[in-house]
């Protein structure tokens, strides 16, 4: 199964701001050297695909150069959830660890062996957790609706 998200802010600063600020002061050293920084940043967060195999979920920003993986088997549990934090990009809070371009929707993914969940953006994540779960399920060999463990209230 697999998602690419695009963050069409991105997009649309490349195809109007761009353009207008290099006509407007394309001899101004700042400016250049600002825009180009920005424009890396644009490559690498224009895109978030998620992708789940029989091994892992994967994910991959812009242009692939920030990219991860979770083996399926050190993954515990996958749910849907509205993520609280704005923005996009890479975040590193107390709570969770979190991947997002665009929109507050994300997996949750809790790992063996780490306090924090990680959370990656999705604007499909009742799909992808519910496909994640059947793997997991399927890997451990219980039957579907059968209970894994002591449920926790929330």
């Amino acid at each position: 199964m697999k998602k690419t998200q695009i963050a069409w802010i991105f997009i649309f600063a490349i195809v109007v701001i761009f353009p207008v600020v290099f006509s407007s002061r394309a001899d101004n050293p700042l400016l250049l050297i600002t825009s180009a920084i920005i424009l890396v940043i644009l490559l690498l967060f224009f895109r978030l695909t998620l992708k789940v195999d029989d091994h892992y979920v994967r994910y991959v920003f812009g242009i692939g150069l920030i990219r991860g993986k979770y083996a399926l088997e050190n993954i515990e549990s996958c749910s849907a959830v509205r993520d609280k934090f704005l923005g996009w990009g890479i975040k590193f809070s107390p709570d969770a660890t979190i991947y997002n371009i665009a929109g507050r929707y994300a997996i949750e993914l809790k790992i063996r062996d780490q306090e924090k969940p990680v959370l990656i953006g999705t604007n499909q994540p009742e799909k992808f957790a519910g496909y994640i779960e059947s793997k997991l399920i399927k890997s451990s060999g219980k039957q579907v609706g059968e209970k894994q463990g002591p449920v926790e209230d929330k």
